[in-house]
């Protein structure tokens, strides 16, 4: 993900792992549960780049915390913006687990986050670059979810970006999105 807004937003990131609301009905927030955010890469993108535990008042319920959320190997190069921060929790009551994230600038406070040096970095055809620690238990995870729709993914498709594989403000998002 490349050059994206809303970080510093209420409820906007490029990656936000929701809260939900106590009683949420079918159409509304459900708390994330057993989420894994894998091997992302996020580039010159408004931080914080991850939020974990933001919520939706619109309803005025109480919110539930996120549980059993993984974030692993994700990549943040160069965030930009006021809260140059890869990662913050919204709700402390969230349940996670971080490991082998890096990123380029910004500070966190969690174990799970380590600063990128840019020489690891490569730029090819106008693409960022960097190899993510690949955990073996986190690609089992991805699979054994996969497993239900009869998908198995190899290591590099799971970890590496492909990039016959991009994607542009059009082709995502509701008509209304501006």
């Amino acid at each position: 993900m490349e050059n994206c807004e809303g970080g510093g937003k209420a409820l906007k990131s490029p990656i936000v792992v929701m809260s939900g609301l106590v009683g949420a009905g079918i159409n509304e927030y459900h708390a994330a549960d057993n989420a894994i955010v894998a091997y992302n890469t996020i580039v010159n993108s408004l931080g914080p780049v991850i939020a974990l535990g933001v919520g939706n008042a619109h309803k005025g319920k109480p919110f539930v915390a996120p549980k059993n959320v993984v974030l692993a190997g994700n990549i943040i190069i160069n965030t930009a913006g006021n809260n140059i921060s890869p990662f913050v929790v919204v709700d402390s009551a969230s349940v996670y687990v971080t490991t082998s994230n890096l990123f380029t600038n910004g500070e966190t406070s969690d174990k799970g986050f380590s600063l990128l040096d840019k020489k690891n970095i490569v730029v090819k055809d106008g693409f960022h670059f960097a190899k993510p620690t690949v955990e073996q238990a986190v690609i089992d995870a991805i699979n054994n979810r996969l497993a239900a729709h009869h998908i198995r993914l190899t290591e590099k498709e799971i970890t590496q970006f492909d990039p016959k594989q991009v994607v542009g403000k059009k082709d995502v998002g509701v008509s209304w999105m501006k």
